[in-house]
């Protein structure tokens, strides 16, 4: 029977999670231990030392490198959406609007949520001009 060793400590049960699922996904068994005694009291965290996530010792190595590599180099090169155009002053400083706040509060009220996700009007940070978002620029649904 191998023996479990932990690779990380964590103060908070959702960090722990994070890292069971990064390992996960990369086919590696892993074991969360304490989460339920630090979730029914906090103050033992620094007695029992924290959360631990726990993987055989075959799997030390391999575990430990998924966990301290950083992929910020990956993410940067993702590429996002263009910024808006403001068709007024051709800024790139564009935000949605949500609405009136009253509009927004009264359908929170009848419907049980507001209905911002319906707007579509921009506005320029540069010039404060309103426009409508092009068409060609709306997301996509998948």
């Amino acid at each position: 029977m191998t023996e479990l060793i932990t690779i990380a400590r964590y103060s908070m049960p959702y960090e722990a999670h994070l890292a069971k699922a990064r390992l996960e996904a990369e086919g590696i068994p892993v074991f969360i231990a304490d989460e339920h005694l630090l979730s029914i009291n906090w103050l033992y965290t620094p007695a029992v030392g924290g959360i631990k996530v726990k993987v055989p010792e075959d799997w030390v190595d391999a575990a430990k490198d998924i966990l301290t590599t950083d992929h910020q180099d990956e993410i940067a090169e993702i590429d996002t959406e263009p910024p808006l155009t403001c068709p007024h002053c051709g800024g790139h400083n564009a935000t949605m609007v949500l609405g009136d706040p009253l509009m927004l509060i009264l359908t929170f009220v009848l419907l049980g949520a507001p209905l911002f996700f319906l707007r579509e009007t921009m506005k320029c940070r540069d010039c404060g001009a309103t426009f409508k978002r092009p068409k060609s620029e709306t997301k996509e649904e998948s």
